[in-house]
């Protein structure tokens, strides 16, 4: 089994060291700016000026690296997609590996790459944190475990649709035409945000609305991410075990 597992990784190497240097980039680009801020070359702009960049900046240079590192191990680089090409499932069918120790690694692989970027996601926050003399509240830490969830989430939705259509372009589109969907609402939202504010007063400015936009947005993902918090063993476990069920299936019936 520690062959196996080894072997995901093995052949998703060159897709995982390229993750981590986007990780790495990301964040040090962020740390260097807010040091910036602090003592170089930022820090000698006006307080308004400053004031804005901290707003504005504030929340993507906490979260960004750890959004990129997130969204990067939610796919393995096309390893279970070589496993098609390679025939490496019909092999597999002529040893004792089953369909269900097949799909276990799968998932197991998956849950490292996710607990892995959580820890990463978790040292560069404490750093970041460090570095600007903020606390590192508990909001925060729920900010993790939501996106923690929601990469799990997405994760075995990619090893499920993968393994059932066992082709990246059609995988691609399904995830493509789900991230759409899930859009339009949000797009909506902000539509509805900005023709409400403007209405109150002849005199907004654009900094002003999207001043007020963004501060909006921030709350309402706030209260989505509260919602989120307390259920997340709940949804990973329930989203694992789907994923894994129908996993266990869709294979059975490519090698039949």
């Amino acid at each position: 089994m520690k062959g196996l597992l080894f072997r995901e990784f093995w052949l998703g190497r060159k897709y995982y060291s390229l993750s981590l240097i986007m990780f790495l980039l990301t964040a040090v680009i962020s740390i260097l700016v807010r040091l910036s801020m602090l003592y170089g070359n930022l820090a000698h702009v006006s307080e308004d000026t400053l004031f804005r960049i901290d707003r504005n900046a504030s929340e993507i240079m906490t979260f960004l690296p750890c959004i990129v590192i997130f969204i990067s191990f939610c796919v393995d680089g096309g390893v279970i997609f070589s496993d098609y090409s390679t025939s490496w499932f019909k092999y597999c069918s002529t040893t004792p590996l089953i369909e269900k120790k097949i799909i276990k690694i799968k998932f197991l692989s998956k849950g490292i790459s996710m607990l892995t970027a959580f820890v990463l996601s978790l040292v560069y926050i404490a750093v970041i944190c460090g570095v600007s003399g903020n606390a590192f509240t508990f909001d925060t830490f729920k900010s993790l475990i939501f996106l923690l969830t929601l990469g799990i989430a997405v994760s075995v939705l990619y090893l499920t649709l993968s393994v059932k259509f066992k082709d990246k372009n059609t995988v691609t589109i399904i995830l493509f035409g789900i991230f759409t969907v899930l859009c339009i609402p949000v797009t909506a939202y902000t539509v509805r945000l900005n023709t409400m504010n403007i209405g109150t007063s002849a005199s907004v400015t654009d900094d002003e609305s999207s001043d007020y936009i963004r501060e909006m947005a921030i709350q309402k993902l706030g209260e989505i991410r509260d919602i989120v918090f307390p259920m997340s063993p709940i949804i990973i476990l329930a989203a694992v075990a789907v994923g894994y069920v129908l996993s266990v299936r869709f294979l059975k019936r490519r090698e039949n």
